[in-house]
C-alpha cells in the first residue's frame, strides 16, 4: 500500500475521532436508507424481470412431452405455473410497500403514499 494512502486513512480516522470528541453526529444509517419511491422503482423492475423470466421458463417447460401430450397434465401445469410466480413476488412486494422510518415527517396528513 502506498504511504500516501496510509497517511490519508490516518487523517480520516483522526478527523472522525475529533468529531466524536466534539459531540458532532456522524451520518446515521437512516439517512442512507432508501426512500419508498426508490424501493418501488427497484421492485417494479424486479417484478417485471421476474414475470418475463418466469414466463420464458414456463413456456420452455411446457414443451416437454409429458405436459405437451397430456391434456390433464397441461391444465394442471398451467394452473400451478400461472399462480406460482406469486410466491417469489410476495417478498418483493412486501419490501416495496414497507413504510419509511421517518414517513410521519414527510407526510403530515398521514395518508398512505
Amino acid at each position: 500500500m502506498p504511504p500516501d494512502a496510509v497517511s490519508s486513512r490516518r487523517e480520516r480516522s483522526a478527523h472522525f475521532d475529533s468529531d466524536r470528541k466534539h459531540g458532532r453526529q456522524l451520518p446515521s444509517v437512516s439517512c442512507l436508507a432508501m426512500s419508498i419511491r426508490v424501493r418501488k422503482f427497484i421492485g417494479t423492475v424486479l417484478l417485471f424481470a421476474l414475470v418475463i423470466v418466469w414466463a420464458l421458463i414456463a413456456m420452455a417447460l411446457a414443451q416437454t412431452p409429458v405436459i405437451h401430450n397430456n391434456v390433464a397434465a397441461s391444465i394442471a401445469y398451467y394452473v400451478i405455473v400461472g399462480i406460482g410466480w406469486v410466491l417469489p413476488a410476495m417478498p418483493i412486494v412486501a419490501w416495496m410497500s414497507r413504510r419509511d422510518r421517518n414517513s410521519a415527517d414527510r407526510n403530515p396528513t398521514n395518508f398512505r403514499v
